[in-house]
């Protein structure tokens, strides 16, 4: 199987992130307004939320999975902005990992389960400025090795 998504660096890959879903949903902002006598209207004041979610499951002894999952949950907790791309290049943009959820089974003597239910929320940000998108892209760049 082939890169499925590549978020801040962290390749998803199908063999490893096991039954993969992705799920995408955007908003729009919109004031209601009251007609006598009649249904309320809609007006667009702006564009809403565009949210990002992937879930799946990673065999961490079997298959790897559980460094990308972490370096994922870090992103989370800076709350910085990240740059997400699907396998076959195609650009999402910039993200904020929202939330990073993980559910062991089956756990093994260290406590880690042998099957771990991952799932992320992204929700879609402004790029950052110049230097910090710059500096995002050169780590992003030198951990795939280019």
């Amino acid at each position: 199987m082939s890169d499925l998504f590549v978020i801040d660096g962290v390749v998803i890959k199908g063999q490893v992130f096991g039954g993969l879903r992705s799920s995408q949903s955007t908003t729009a902002r919109v004031a209601r307004k009251g007609v006598l006598g009649g249904r309320k209207t809609h007006e667009k004041i702006g564009k809403g939320d565009k949210k990002f979610t992937l879930e799946g499951k990673i065999a961490p002894f079997e298959l790897g999975g559980f460094p990308e999952v972490t370096g994922l949950e870090e992103a989370c907790d800076n709350a910085n902005p990240v740059f997400v791309a699907r396998g076959d290049g195609s650009v999402m943009g910039w993200y904020t990992v929202a939330s990073c959820e993980m559910s062991d089974r089956h756990l093994s003597g260290r406590g880690i389960g042998r099957v771990i239910d991952v799932t992320l929320e992204l929700e879609l940000t402004l790029k950052p400025d110049r230097s910090a998108a710059t500096n995002r892209l050169n780590n992003l760049m030198e951990r795939l090795g280019l």
